[in-house]
């Protein structure tokens, strides 16, 4: 059993190997910039139901304008009958008629009903928006869990290694009468433990890369590579100002106001009005009848009287609708202040966040090289044990960097912002909302 001890070493060493030394940085070509990314998900296959609901609002504009474009109709009767007019000698009949109608006036039912299909078209151009800065968001905050996922995988990996070699260490031991018995279940349970903590984050890992190609279309295949840790400043933000902006800029309240431009233009044209139209008509008929007019020209206007009540029940419904949206307008006017001073405290502790990982990083590096010197000079030192460290510490630091960019996101869009632009390092003072 001694035999199997070196085996044991060998093999340990071969896995620390790229963790000591370095691995091959991975080819980074199918890993796009985050601007790059940014770009793809805002063309996701994903958003072909919002195309499609902005396709139907724009057909229902063009059935609202048809009600002011002439209709022709075509016509033709036939009938058998019989008549007490001694001097009349046929028993059947054909007419047909053609006749154009040119709607002149409604009262406002047809202006309303366009005002409304309009307002309908914008709210599904900004709803789409809104449903690509909602998919963008996943898909940066799982573009850098993609990074720290890649580091934190080949922490443990290491750490499942250094685990099995410690257990297997412990065995040999064992074999010979010379282990702890506790030490050694001890070990068991960490190795266990460190395989399970392995292959979980290889699993999570998997999932994060499907749901990334579902989100661009773009398969992430490759190790990524650590991005680049932005530098980020301390700046003083004048809060009134932001949230004077993010309530005339923000999308979910603008989406929800053109909404109810929409209800009102259809509570307007709801239930009936008179209708004023011009008409032409011609005619023709087997049938030789005094008073038949063979052409005609003329005017008509079309009063409704009574419809039961329909008309007045969609007009309360629609008003109904109307204060249901008004109530939800309130509501979320209230919370925007409380949701503006979040976002801005988010960004402010994303900083904190990036700027205690970043100190962490480079006093682990510091760690790493120094027992790797003590290694090298024989003295007790764990390298392997320092490596999987620093690999958590990157982790910790690719997320930092991944909340830094997400807090910056979330204020663009909440202030109608191109989400591209929280990644230029002077976002926030191009809208002058900086205290000098």
């Amino acid at each position: 059993m001694r035999s199997q001890l070196p085996r044991h070493f060998v093999f340990a060493g071969m896995c620390l190997l790229p963790f000591v030394f370095g691995s091959a940085p991975a080819s980074a070509s199918s890993v796009p910039t985050p601007e790059a990314f940014i770009e793809l998900v805002s063309k996701s296959p994903l958003l072909a139901t919002d195309a499609a609901s902005a396709d139907i609002a724009r057909a229902r504009l063009d059935e609202a304008l048809s009600a002011l474009r002439p209709r022709l109709t075509g016509r033709l009767d036939g009938k058998r009958f019989s008549s007490m007019r001694a001097a009349e000698s046929r028993d059947s009949d054909v007419l047909g008629s053609l006749e154009i109608i040119q709607p002149v006036y409604d009262f406002g039912k047809s202006s309303n009903s366009i005002d409304a299909a309009r307002a309908d078209v914008r709210v599904q151009d900004r709803d789409r928006k809104i449903r690509a800065g909602t998919l963008i968001l996943e898909g940066v905050a799982l573009y850098y869990e993609l990074h720290a996922s890649d580091l934190e995988v080949q922490a443990l990996e290491e750490e499942n290694t250094i685990a099995f070699f410690v257990a297997a260490r412990l065995e040999e031991k064992d074999a010979l009468g010379d282990a702890n018995p506790i030490d050694l279940l001890e070990a068991r349970a960490n190795r266990d433990l460190a395989r399970y903590n392995y292959f979980k984050a290889k699993g999570n890992n998997l999932g994060i890369r499907l749901r990334l190609e579902e989100l661009s279309g773009l398969a992430f295949k490759e190790t990524t590579l650590t991005p680049d840790v932005p530098d980020v400043q301390a700046i003083n933000i004048d809060s009134e100002k932001v949230i004077a902006l993010t309530r005339d800029a923000y999308p979910l309240l603008l989406s929800l106001k053109e909404k109810r431009e929409a209800l009102l233009a259809r509570s307007r044209s709801a239930g009936f009005s008179p209708q004023i139209e011009a008409y032409g008509r011609v005619s023709e008929s087997t049938r030789n009848l005094r008073g038949r007019d063979d052409w005609s020209v003329g005017a008509r206007m079309i009063v409704p009287l009574y419809d039961g009540g329909k008309g007045a029940s969609e007009k309360a419904q629609w008003m109904a609708r109307l204060r249901h949206l008004d109530a939800r307008i309130a509501e979320m006017e209230r919370g925007l202040v409380r949701n503006t001073h979040l976002a801005l405290l988010a960004r402010s502790n994303a900083r904190l966040r990036l700027t205690a990982a970043r100190t962490a990083y480079k006093a682990g590096r510091q760690r790493l090289l120094l027992e790797q010197l003590q290694r090298s000079q024989d003295r007790e030192a764990s390298v392997g044990g320092a490596s999987a460290r620093i690999g958590h510490i990157e982790t910790e630091l690719v997320r930092a960097i991944g909340a830094w960019r997400i807090a910056g996101l979330r204020l663009a869009s909440m202030l109608g912002r191109p989400l591209g632009e929280s990644f230029a390092s002077n976002f926030l003072e191009d809208l002058k909302i900086v205290d000098q």
